[in-house]
């Protein structure tokens, strides 16, 4: 074993000096190590190509118009339902009261005929 010893100790040899590191570059030999592939291409934007347009600048008022339009519908729609609504209501309570009118027009004729009726009660046995 100690043969192996001695052997190792004398094989290695170590450089000290710094200048030969920084001096000595290593350039690859082999070809497939040299060649660098496709260069990279910087991309094109493709929207420079195009001209900037403003397609609503003449239709601002156009758009304001049909934004008023749509609210007066709007608020007439809402008034008529109000409307028609209201109007139901009145036409109901014009029912009722027609009902109440036509009850105590009932009323009062009943009323007249259960006097009468009475009343000829009482002759009838005035009579007797």
């Amino acid at each position: 074993m100690s043969l192996i010893k001695n052997h190792q100790e004398q094989g290695i040899v170590e450089n000290t000096s710094v200048e030969s590191e920084e001096t000595s570059v290593h350039e690859p030999q082999h070809p497939m190590l040299k060649w660098k592939g496709p260069q990279k291409e910087e991309k094109r934007d493709h929207l420079e190509e195009y001209n900037e347009v403003q397609p609503f600048e003449d239709s601002e008022g156009l758009i304001g118009m049909l934004k008023r339009r749509a609210k007066q519908v709007y608020a007439g729609a809402k008034a008529a339902k109000k409307a028609f609504k209201k109007g139901s209501k009145i036409e109901k309570k014009k029912q009722k009261k027609k009902k109440a009118v036509k009850a105590k027009a009932k009323a009062e004729k009943a009323k007249e005929e259960a006097e009468k009726a009475a009343g000829s009660d009482e002759s009838d046995s005035d009579s007797e």
